[in-house]
């Protein structure tokens, strides 16, 4: 397996995660799928910020974060953190 699809396949388990589970169960959940999947560990934080992101602006049904909104998208599609680190 090639990190990219590591990558990706790690951050949709992370949003699952973060959708359904709370408190100590979402943190276990968490452990579980790094232990799982080979990420670094620099980029399990930014993945979980970029989660708690997507998530909040879906609950929040703002549209108006065009540029924070496209850059998601990219890294939920490539796995790169290039697009994400201004936030």
């Amino acid at each position: 397996m090639s990190n990219r699809s590591d990558t990706q396949k790690a951050f949709r388990e992370i949003y699952s995660v973060e959708r359904t589970m709370e408190g100590a169960a979402r943190f276990l959940g968490y452990y579980e799928v790094f232990s799982k999947y080979q990420v670094k560990e620099a980029r399990q934080v930014h993945m979980v910020a970029s989660v708690r992101c997507c998530l909040n602006d879906r609950n929040l049904e703002l549209r108006n974060f065009g540029a924070i909104e496209s850059r998601l998208r990219h890294f939920k599609r490539t796995g790169q953190l290039s697009r994400l680190k201004n936030y």
